[in-house]
């Protein structure tokens, strides 16, 4: 899931059209903890001495790629659409459940709203967790465009490990279910259509 393959391929039998073989998570560069150097003695007002570091009060960073901005998903084509459905379908080949898949309604104008109406576009909605950011990263950062975008998921606080050998009447299997169910309706597929 951190790795990037040249190719594309079929993830599960309700998707015919083939994905790109992309990376669904961030680079990550490293977990820095800051480190202590010196130390100092400080009274505090009870007259007690405590050491004081230099680092104290700072917490560890976790350094991962810049991914962008959040997907406005009304503004992605269908294949664009589709790849970024194929990220969480990615997860949940690997038995992780995302549970954060989270839309943020939002509209760029009044006359938009009555414009998608009728149409069978998604919804005016950000994605908060699933970012686009030009590409293909392969290239120079003035010569990377929204015509070739790249896609991640961020924020895998609420996410949970599945029980591999689970029953589909498990409740995570119904999680997993519910989830692609949401994904589905924000991305405006069909829940039966294959994809």
């Amino acid at each position: 899931m951190c790795e990037e393959y040249c190719g594309y391929h079929l993830l599960t039998r309700m998707m015919q059209s083939p994905v790109p073989s992309v990376r669904v998570v961030p680079n990550f560069y490293g977990y820095y903890v800051p480190v202590k150097k010196t130390k100092s003695l400080e009274r505090e007002q009870g007259g007690k001495e405590r050491i004081l570091w230099p680092w104290e009060g700072r917490s560890p960073i976790l350094l991962t790629e810049d991914c962008g901005w959040p997907v406005h998903v009304h503004k992605l084509d269908v294949d664009e659409r589709k790849e970024l459905y194929s990220l969480l379908t990615r997860l949940h080949v690997e038995s992780y459940v995302y549970n954060s898949v989270q839309r943020i309604r939002t509209f760029d104008s009044e006359t938009e709203d009555d414009e998608l109406e009728n149409s069978s576009l998604p919804r005016p909605m950000t994605l908060s967790k699933f970012l686009i950011q030009p590409g293909p990263l392969a290239f120079h950062p003035k010569d990377r465009t929204y015509q070739n975008p790249t896609f991640r998921i961020i924020g895998f606080g609420e996410t949970e490990l599945r029980d591999v050998g689970a029953r589909p009447e498990d409740v995570m299997d119904m999680d997993l279910y519910k989830e692609t169910a949401t994904a589905r309706d924000m991305l405006g597929f069909d829940q039966c259509e294959p994809i």
